[in-house]
């Protein structure tokens, strides 16, 4: 017998005689956020060879796909991508002094290294490119291919542009899984090819992504401009944090 499946007003998914339980996209942010900052105070204070430091390391590793998916889901949602393109531009900006500091970094070598902001950012611009009606085919992928050179500095660089772009075209969950799976291979593949300080295993972790984003109910949840901004703040306000406080302990 094929299983029924449909949402149901309590917040779950009704498959046969269970229940399985969905999330709306400020629950999967909020996790996205806590385990950032378990990622970040590893790297910060904890020693590399702990049994903790690795599994902070790798819950690190959820929070950047579902960032990128929430990016492209803003993009579909927003009633001014001119307006959301600013916030993101405006969020890369401001994020990349406290990530430069905290992780060692020039804070005037931007070509060097800076926060995934700036990928997220170069993201959201490939999948406008993407679905320009003024551009040909051969052009958008010259631009995106653009898109995805100029994330290079960034934290997580052309990954986070692909998912980013990935998400914003494949809205049905298998083909955006598929293809979340096999850029996140090429995620895996990157520490062959080029060295590395993060082991090959941890890697892994984004993989506990799929969960999360298989349970998305489509649904933002309660909203306010707190709640609406508050995603933009954490980023750097945490970090910036976590800097000083490495400084005074």
């Amino acid at each position: 017998m094929i299983l029924q499946q449909k949402l149901i007003g309590n917040g779950y998914y009704n498959v046969s005689w269970f229940k399985i339980p969905s999330f709306n996209s400020n629950f999967i942010k909020l996790i996205a956020v806590f385990t950032m900052f378990l990622d970040h105070y590893a790297i910060a204070f904890m020693c590399e060879c702990s049994t903790a430091y690795e599994a902070f390391r790798i819950l690190g590793r959820i929070t950047t796909p579902i960032m990128c998916f929430f990016i492209a889901e803003g993009y579909h949602h927003t009633s001014d991508i001119k307006k959301y393109f600013l916030r993101l531009l405006i969020a890369a900006i401001i994020s990349h002094f406290p990530n430069a500091l905290l992780f060692g970094y020039s804070i005037w070598e931007f070509w060097h290294a800076t926060s995934v902001m700036w990928a997220l950012l170069c993201g959201l611009a490939a999948l406008v490119i993407y679905n320009s009606e003024k551009l040909n085919f051969v052009f958008k992928i010259f631009m995106i291919g653009l898109c995805c050179f100029a994330s290079y500095p960034a934290t997580w660089n052309y990954i986070a542009v692909l998912w980013v772009l990935l998400f914003g075209i494949c809205r049905d969950n298998k083909t955006k899984l598929a293809g979340f799976v096999l850029i996140g291979l090429i995620y895996i593949t990157q520490w062959y090819v080029y060295a590395s300080s993060l082991p090959l295993y941890l890697r892994l972790g984004i993989f506990g992504a799929i969960p999360l984003l298989a349970l998305y109910n489509g649904q933002r949840g309660y909203s306010n401009k707190v709640i609406q901004y508050g995603f933009y703040i954490f980023y750097p306000l945490h970090m910036l944090l976590l800097y000083f406080a490495t400084i005074i302990l």
